[in-house]
């Protein structure tokens, strides 16, 4: 994550220009690894001449004969690379610290009331994608029907693929629930693309009322005043620009142990709400490592976003050097969406990024490069992209590891077609490999291993008060995230919000330790090629054009639709495809 914020710019250049630095950083990668141990004019002689035989023209160095030369050369290499590591690691802290600057500014305390009458707000589609049945199914998808926003400026739009999804019992429980909720049911899956989340959402986005849509995962809980506050941001007001995308910090909160309910409807038990365990359910005893490894996952993908992603993802979008935006909750105008993808492709608007598998690093990124007619004509100035102050909250439950590792690895894997040098220097950005890169730094330059000294006994004290220092600063961030400061609780509030409760000590430093043992692993399980399974799915993205071809067949439905490229049509002041073929 941090790698995409320092070399974003890197990765917009031709992919030649890409394979080159990457190789290249992989050979400092290299030299680094090898370099980790103090330096000794033994291990420096031998990797000199080993390098200096098979990269010669990539490192010229002076010919033998004459010792003193070759010493300094060898010296200036381990020197401009100990210089290399020191910058890197106080890089990587800067950032950590800003990160958690934004994250203690914003999150202290709930927002100021809102200053925009209900009259003023703009009318808003929210496009909620599901598949099968998350946990708290139900409480997340009422979020958005008590929202603190006038009823008659927003529709909710709940869109399934399949008429036989486990969801729908779910969806139609939610709606008699709310009746006075402008909410629906659209059912279909639209053959745009292979991407299945922008096929589900294909006719519902197409067919909104509303220019301003939020796409928001289901599996997602929001407080009631997320939309307010977002839609303000997302217009501008107290003299701010207004931005052309909205989005939100995203954590996780694994509700595991809590005996958290897998949504069902009604009919299918009596209850609106059952629990993972009833009493009736026979009780396998496995012993303690069979079970962490069973749901444990949910621990390690809380940890990660509430800690090391969330101090990234801050940061990045506070320096606003690239776009950054995970796609569970983003607000956007259709009609800059519109115009940022008339680039003669068969599709504009969402569907247009059907043949993406990460289509909302995609969106993020055509909305953040691309300027409007109104900014290059000077009618008005656009903010790029705007971080809201409320959090968005996932809930957990029964993940294992392996199924924690599977979504991490297949992150990296995606994202390294968009962002290669970035996804080559990941795992540079995690705690242990981090500490490792200061302790080298520490115990080879000279004004530093003067004072520190240069054994082995020097380099693994560095690395062990570095990783202190790391686990410190997340075990406070985490802490702080997770008393919810700015979120208001009400008697809508679910369990693991208005209790407030984070983690004990022990609880979360055998999660963190789980977490930042498995990114190296993760991180080398994503650099191999190979095929991407995603939501039932088998798909591989070419490198030629980043675009993904599905390999299985895709679970498709009857009402699967197949739609021909269409000329999008001026309508209501903006630009939308709202012709259909089917």
């Amino acid at each position: 994550m941090t790698s995409f914020l320092l070399l974003s710019t890197l990765t917009s250049r031709s992919r030649k220009y890409e394979c080159e630095t990457a190789l290249s950083f992989l050979l400092v990668v290299v030299a680094a690894a090898y370099f980790l141990a103090p330096a000794h004019s033994n291990n420096i002689n031998q990797f000199i001449r080993m390098t200096s035989s098979a990269f010669a023209s990539a490192f010229p160095l002076p010919k033998p004969g004459s010792d003193a030369n070759q010493l300094a050369t060898e010296w200036d290499f381990t020197h401009f690379l100990s210089y290399v590591a020191l910058i890197w690691y106080f890089l990587i802290w800067f950032v950590i610290v800003v990160g958690y600057s934004w994250i203690r500014r914003t999150y202290a305390k709930p927002p100021p009331p809102s200053v925009v009458p209900n009259d003023s707000l703009p009318a808003v589609t929210i496009l909620r994608p599901i598949k099968g049945c998350d946990p708290n199914l139900d409480i997340c998808l009422a979020s958005t029907c008590l929202l603190d926003y006038p009823s008659n400026k927003y529709e909710l739009v709940f869109c399934v693929a399949s008429p036989t999804d486990s969801s729908i019992p779910v969806i139609k429980s939610t709606l008699e629930q709310y009746p006075n909720v402008n909410a629906k049911l659209v059912i279909s899956e639209e053959d745009v693309g292979p991407n299945p989340k922008i096929r589900n959402l294909s006719k519902a986005y197409r067919e909104a009322s509303s220019d301003i849509v939020w796409i928001l995962d289901c599996n997602v809980w929001v407080p009631p005043g997320t939309l307010r506050r977002a839609v303000e941001l997302l217009e501008g007001t107290n003299g701010r620009p207004g931005y052309k995308l909205v989005h939100h910090l995203p954590i996780a909160y694994d509700i595991t142990a809590r005996q958290a309910h897998l949504s069902r409807p009604p009919s299918s038990a009596g209850v609106s709400s059952s629990p993972l365990l009833t009493k009736g359910t026979p009780v396998t005893e496995k012993s303690w490592m069979s079970r962490w490894i069973s749901v444990g996952g949910g621990r390690f993908e809380e940890n990660f976003l509430s800690s090391s992603h969330a101090k990234f993802y801050s940061a990045i979008n506070t320096l606003r050097l690239g776009p950054c935006v995970v796609g569970k909750s983003e607000l956007f105008r259709r009609s800059h969406l519109e115009e940022v993808t008339q680039d003669g492709g068969a599709f504009t608007g969402l569907d247009y990024f059907a043949d993406y598998i990460c289509e909302d690093h995609m969106i993020s990124t055509k909305l953040w490069k691309i300027p409007l007619e109104e900014e290059l004509t000077g009618k008005r100035k656009w903010g790029k992209h705007g971080m809201a102050p409320d959090i968005v909250f996932q809930p957990l439950s029964n993940m294992s590891i392996q199924d924690y590792t599977a979504r991490r690895i297949r992150w990296i894997s995606v994202r390294k077609y968009t962002e290669l040098v970035a996804s080559l220097t990941e795992s540079l950005t995690e705690s242990i490999s981090m500490s490792m890169v200061g302790a080298y730094a520490a115990t080879t330059i000279p004004f530093l291993s003067e004072r520190i000294g240069s054994s082995w006994c020097s380099f693994w004290t560095f690395w062990a008060c570095s990783m202190f220092v790391w686990a410190a600063f997340d075990r406070h961030i985490y802490n702080f995230i997770h008393q919810y400061r700015s979120t208001v609780v009400d008697e809508n509030s679910p369990p693991f919000i208005a209790d407030r409760k984070g983690r004990s000590l022990p609880e979360w430093l055998f999660q963190w330790v789980g977490r930042e043992s498995l990114a190296s692993y993760v991180w080398v399980r994503s650099l191999i090629p190979g095929p991407i399974t995603w939501r039932g799915g088998l798909y591989k993205i070419r490198w030629s054009d980043k675009k993904v071809v599905e390999i299985s067949n895709h679970s498709s439905s009857s009402t699967s639709i197949s739609r021909s490229p269409i000329a999008p049509k001026i309508a209501s002041g903006f630009t939308l495809n709202d012709k259909r073929s089917d």
